[in-house]
């Protein structure tokens, strides 16, 4: 075997080197994961210690005997509970519908429930003696089928009505989990539970569609809708064809069509001053019609 030249002694004393220049920062690397588990490992064992010494003194609290009756049992339902005639439970789309209901600028109390009650009176009709229509409205920003149902119940203890206005799917829309199945499965849950829970007539608010927002710029405003809106138009119709086997619903005026971008916001999500209008058109001429009354007469858009 012939010697080796003093060049390549050279390099692979560099290779060496490089060699233990590496495996120096891997140990340090594997020093500092150490010393964080180790100062971990101190806290959980703080953690456990404090845990321990709340456990001794939780054991040494007197016990309730058998015969005490528990402070947290169920109060028996009420013996009377108020009558309304309609109940409008709904997500904020019906924020303006019959009253307005203030928008709620707090992120921490921005999901409560809102509600309202709406007279609908009879001064289009003076001479007629029957009671003025009372209804009574909540209003749950961002709702879906789940967080009205538990509004429902609760307003079950204390109410009975003739008839339920709901809206609700809208905040479905983008969810990417959420498909059309599970959509009118949770949609369907919710009436049938409802029909169930009031014993009354429910009647569905059909689902609204969306658009994107570039296309509420003053320079696309009149252009036809894009591919994305379209099938989002599409999609509601199908929810809404789809759900009517459930229960009946009100009419949908205008958003059905390809010109229903005026109807919406500039965030291509919320209503227009057109399209509350045409909203609360919809519901307040359903409920006159149900009582027999005149249209109440509807009002103009801006």
């Amino acid at each position: 075997m012939a010697p080796r030249t003093k060049n390549e002694l050279i390099r692979d004393l560099d290779e060496k080197n490089r060699e233990i220049s590496d495996l120096r920062d891997q140990n340090k690397n594997i020093s500092e994961q150490l010393t964080a588990c180790l100062e971990k490992l101190d806290s959980l064992i703080a953690e456990n210690t404090d845990m321990k010494t709340r456990l001794s003194a939780l054991e040494t609290c007197p016990v309730l005997p058998p015969a005490t009756p528990l402070l947290v049992a169920t109060p028996p339902p009420p013996t009377f509970r108020q009558h309304y005639n309609v109940l409008i439970l709904s997500d904020s789309i019906y924020r303006h519908v019959g009253c307005e209901m203030p928008k709620i600028f707090n992120p921490a109390t921005r999901t409560r429930a809102l509600t309202k009650d709406v007279h609908v009176l009879h001064s289009h009709a003076p001479h007629i003696s029957t009671p003025d229509i009372l209804v009574k409205k909540i209003v749950v920003p961002g709702a879906r089928a789940a967080r009205l149902w538990s509004e429902a119940s609760l307003i079950s203890r204390t109410h009975t009505f003739d008839e339920v206005i709901v809206h609700c799917g809208t905040n479905y829309l983008n969810d990417p989990t959420a498909d059309d199945n599970f959509i009118t499965e949770e949609l369907r849950s919710l009436i049938r539970g409802l029909q169930d829970l009031l014993t009354c007539q429910v009647t569905f608010s059909p689902i609204l569609p969306r658009c994107t927002p570039d296309e509420k710029t003053p320079d696309r405003r009149r252009e036809p809708l894009s591919a994305e809106s379209r099938l989002q138009l599409l999609r509601t119709n199908f929810l809404n064809l789809t759900l009517a086997t459930t229960t009946q619903q009100l009419p949908c005026p205008d958003f059905n069509t390809l010109s229903y971008k005026h109807l919406l916001a500039k965030d291509g999500i919320h209503l227009s001053n057109q399209g509350r209008v045409a909203i609360e058109n919809t519901v307040m001429d359903h409920i006159t019609t149900r009582y027999g009354l005149f249209s109440h007469g509807g009002k103009k858009g801006e």
